[in-house]
């Protein structure tokens, strides 16, 4: 860590093959040094976020050459107050095991390819190696997941064709983390039953609240998230600053 926040991320380094910097939460003071400090250690890209509600913050970095990639959009409901009941008759879903791993990389690389996010934005980056990124980070979550996370599968005859993540964080919050489906599948409600096992899961481990991000143009799953009783909380821009 540095006094500027941001930090080196080794994942994106060794996916892209440059040095990636990564900051959050920045404001329009801290953009001289915080591109002074990714000049002084030799990073060729920084991905930087900040709120929308900070319009001299996203002045700053794009006077600093940055570009606007895309911009999240943070949905949320409040379990507590609106307790989640499942519908009757609605499609099943599992927990993944170890022996999903194969299907749950082909799914993610699947749903990812082409995917409107601040990766593939970027023409700079290698699309292919973004599309792969997704499907590394479903396989990380799945070897990382323990009491306090789920992986849900969908199926469809048999055959997984989608998935969700959800993770348990701290102050009795679930964050719906990542998911996707199969082209092949998609339209056919496996988002909706994935989510809907979430809100299942989050509630019996005592979550007051389940929230996720995904790209404002991402307008699908919002749908789904709206259908569901979540509601829109948040935005944040995503900034690419090569240097």
């Amino acid at each position: 860590m540095n006094p500027t926040g941001a930090e080196i991320s080794e994942l994106d380094t060794a996916r892209f093959g440059i040095r990636v910097a990564r900051a959050a939460d920045f404001d329009a003071v801290d953009v001289a040094p915080l591109v002074a400090w990714c000049r002084e250690g030799g990073v060729r890209l920084l991905i930087a976020r900040c709120p929308s509600s900070r319009p001299g913050a996203a002045h700053a970095m794009e006077s600093a050459g940055g570009r606007l990639m895309d911009t999240l959009v943070y949905w949320s409901r409040d379990l507590e107050r609106r307790p989640f009941e499942a519908a009757a008759g609605k499609r099943p879903v599992r927990p993944a095991t170890a022996g999903d791993r194969s299907r749950l990389s082909e799914v993610a690389r699947a749903s990812f390819n082409g995917y409107y996010g601040h990766y593939h934005a970027d023409p700079r980056l290698d699309p292919a190696a973004a599309t792969e990124g997704y499907a590394d980070w479903a396989l990380r979550l799945l070897a990382g997941s323990g009491p306090d996370s789920t992986v849900l599968l969908a199926e469809e005859e048999g055959r997984p064709m989608g998935f969700g993540v959800f993770v348990q964080r701290e102050g009795q919050a679930c964050d719906f983390l990542l998911a996707g489906v199969d082209p092949a599948a998609q339209g056919g409600g496996l988002y909706r039953a994935i989510l809907s096992g979430g809100m299942e899961w989050a509630t019996a481990a005592g979550c007051r609240r389940i929230y996720s991000s995904t790209p404002i143009t991402n307008l699908g799953v919002q749908k789904v998230w709206a259908r569901l009783g979540m509601e829109l909380s948040d935005a944040v821009y995503t900034f690419h600053l090569w240097l």
